[in-house]
Parts: C-alpha cells; structure tokens; sequence
C-alpha cells in the first residue's frame, strides 16, 4: 500500500518517471491493475470509481478483482475531459423487472407475506439503479 485515499478526495504521489503498475483496493475488493507510463515532470490523472455494473453477489465473491473501476482520464484540451460513462447495470435492470412482476403476480393471488418479501428483495437492484442514476446526473 502506497497510500490512503477518502472519498471524493485527490491525492498527489511524486513518482519517478517510467513505467508503474497502479491499483486501487477497498477492503476485500480491488480494480484490475493499469500500467502507466509517466514521463520526466508529466502529471498523470487517475480516476477510480465502484463497479455498478457488476451484481453485488459476483462483486463479493469471484469479481471482487474488478470490484472497483480505475481508469486514465483522457483531457480533448487543458480544461475538458472526457470520461468513461458509467456502464448499464443491465443485470440488476433484469432483476428488478423480474422482482416487480413476482410483486404483481404476489398481490393479485392475495399471497402478502410473499410480497413483502419480493418488495424487499426488489429495494436491492433499485437502491442500485437508483444510484446509478444519480452518479450519471453528477456528470
């Protein structure tokens, strides 16, 4: 570990120029690491971010090495930058669609406690794609 970092917070590491191999990691989870090449008196922007598009369950588990999004800024000119958007959490779109209509399907048979369950699990994929939402209008 080279150094801590806060959400929202910048952070300037002086390196050597060359070639580095940087990775960002959040307690079990981490970023694929990105080889840079940093010439003499170069300033180098990096960028990191959750991975939303990946299911919480895969996130945890066997994807927790692409838990967190690390990525170079490329700049058009000194004051605009261009940034990777925020990919589609399409599996977590499915998921709700699919928990909604088990809701409807619930409540139409009378079955409640099994729809309070199917609305609880459905606050998960929506809570997410809430966040998406919100982190894509922060742009």
């Amino acid at each position: 570990m080279v150094a801590k970092i806060r959400p929202a917070q910048t952070l300037d590491l002086p390196v050597a120029p060359g070639a580095h191999s940087v990775q960002m990691a959040i307690d079990w989870g981490r970023s694929p690491a990105i080889s840079i090449d940093v010439a003499p008196g170069e300033t180098v922007d990096l960028r990191c971010a959750p991975n939303t598009a990946q299911p919480v369950l895969i996130g945890i588990t066997v994807g927790r090495g692409k838990y967190v999004r690390l990525w170079r800024p490329e700049t058009l000119d000194a004051h605009e930058e261009v940034e990777a958007p925020l990919p589609v959490p399409w599996f977590r779109l499915v998921t709700l669609g699919l928990l909604l209509a088990a809701l409807g399907i619930a409540i139409a048979y009378g079955s409640i406690a099994e729809a309070v369950i199917i609305a609880v699990l459905a606050l998960v994929p929506a809570a997410v794609i809430g966040a998406w939402i919100y982190a894509r209008r922060r742009r």
